[in-house]
């Protein structure tokens, strides 16, 4: 449980802190007794053993069940930073973020213009 607690943080940090897009990991099957895993599991999703699925709280990443575990990437971009006070950060829908005024999420908080297309929160 500590090495599963371990690789789910060194997943977060690289999520938030990695300056690449996107980022890989591997959620680590515990084998019992020998016994050759043909489920990974998530909280609320099943994997079949060869299965690939996109995570549902996330559309910009995917998981594949295999032999050793569950090995997931995502193709979200690095957050932004220096965002300002009365701005925040949220998900597009092209995999990156989009930084709006947080009294207006409709409007891009640097240029106040419209945002075109729609995003959605986590």
């Amino acid at each position: 449980m500590q090495k599963l607690t371990i690789i789910i943080w060194a997943a977060i940090f690289l999520c938030i802190f990695s300056r690449t897009h996107g980022f890989c990991f591997l959620l680590q099957n515990r084998n019992t007794l020998g016994k050759i895993a043909v489920t990974c599991r998530l909280p609320r999703t099943l994997f079949l053993l060869g299965e690939t699925k996109r995570l549902k709280h996330d559309a910009c990443a995917m998981c594949t069940c295999k032999r050793n575990g569950l090995y997931c990437c995502s193709t979200r971009g690095p957050l932004p930073r220096n965002v300002p006070a009365e701005c925040k950060v949220v998900p597009a829908p092209n995999c990156d973020y989009n930084v709006v005024k947080t009294k207006d999420e409709s409007k891009d908080c640097y240029t106040g213009r419209l945002l075109v297309t729609k995003y959605r929160h986590f």
